[in-house]
């Protein structure tokens, strides 16, 4: 979970370019992949931010970390190695999305 410093300046990034975002987490096989913990939001969108905002959900969100529970079968799979790759390279645009920020606070 990020500081919150840090989690405002994503979720800057994630209002002003909701387009953009959720042109990724909608693209179908990262939302067929992907899903985010519901559970761990926060009640209402955090103050500065619009309710009324296309990522008002996203916004609610503690963390931005999507995740794809596995099976023991898939785990213990000779394909594991290309399953976790071929997840990578589904979750790269949201990490380089995210990241953005963040080097602009650590720039």
């Amino acid at each position: 979970m990020a500081q919150p410093a840090v989690m405002k300046e994503i979720r800057e990034d994630m209002d002003t370019y909701s387009d953009e975002f959720l042109a990724i987490v909608n693209e179908p096989k990262f939302a067929k992949t992907f899903s985010f913990f519901a559970d761990e939001t926060l009640k209402r969108v955090p103050q500065g931010f619009s309710k009324e905002s296309p990522v008002a959900e996203y916004l609610k969100l503690k963390h931005i970390s999507p995740h794809r529970p596995m099976s023991n079968d898939e785990m213990c799979s000779d394909t594991l190695l290309e399953q976790a790759l071929d997840m990578y390279r589904v979750m790269n645009p949201l990490i380089t999305f995210i990241n953005r920020p963040i080097a602009e606070i650590e720039g």
